[in-house]
């Protein structure tokens, strides 16, 4: 009996189409409008407190999504985001029904700038416990901004923004993955993670 190749990217998802594209135009439209208003700030990490190194490893800023909040058109996008991810993460789930997942959790959406990026690393931290990580991106109007996962320096896997797809990965030490900077334009995407 030949023996199946087990490889890395094979248990990497992308979904596309996520939404209807007239109603991402208008979910972008609103993260503009946050973004004025000056709700997204310096995305974090855990880890470094100097926040030269913080810019090192991360440069973006990021807006968290509740549904506790007095503004209704909040709720609404909490609410779908959070309805998004919970329907992508069932269809991961029934590709491998071995994983067991309570809940989709820490939406925020994320405004990478000329010069941004995030450089190699995994999701899943003993103070922040993560099984899944989710990248959700609206849209392609940019250059650079390719998200890679490498193991040993050794690239495994590269995926190109299309807009409005889904990227779905294990959080594990297995997925080292980065955001290459941006050279031009704005990359907009909305994160989460589930355990």
């Amino acid at each position: 009996m030949a023996e199946e190749k087990f490889l890395l990217k094979d248990h990497i998802m992308e979904l596309d189409a996520v939404i209807r594209p007239a109603a991402v135009s208008t979910f972008l439209r609103y993260l503009n409008f946050k973004d004025s208003q000056g709700s997204f700030v310096s995305a974090k990490i855990i880890g470094p407190d100097k926040e030269e190194e913080k810019t090192n490893i991360r440069k973006c800023t990021h807006y968290d999504f509740t549904n506790i909040t007095p503004s209704i058109t909040d709720q609404h996008w909490a609410n779908m985001c959070y309805h998004i991810f919970t329907q992508a993460c069932n269809t991961y789930k029934a590709h491998h029904p071995m994983l067991t997942i309570n809940k989709v959790y820490d939406i925020q959406a994320l405004k990478y700038s000329p010069g941004g990026h995030y450089i190699t690393h995994v999701d899943d931290h003993p103070d922040v416990s993560r099984s899944l990580s989710f990248i959700w991106r609206l849209n392609n109007d940019y250059e650079g901004g390719d998200l890679t996962w490498s193991m040993h320096g050794k690239e495994f896997m590269r995926s190109k923004t299309k807009p409005n797809s889904m990227i779905i990965w294990p959080s594990s030490f297995l997925y080292p993955h980065c955001v290459e900077p941006i050279t031009k334009g704005t990359r907009w995407s909305i994160v989460a993670w589930a355990r």
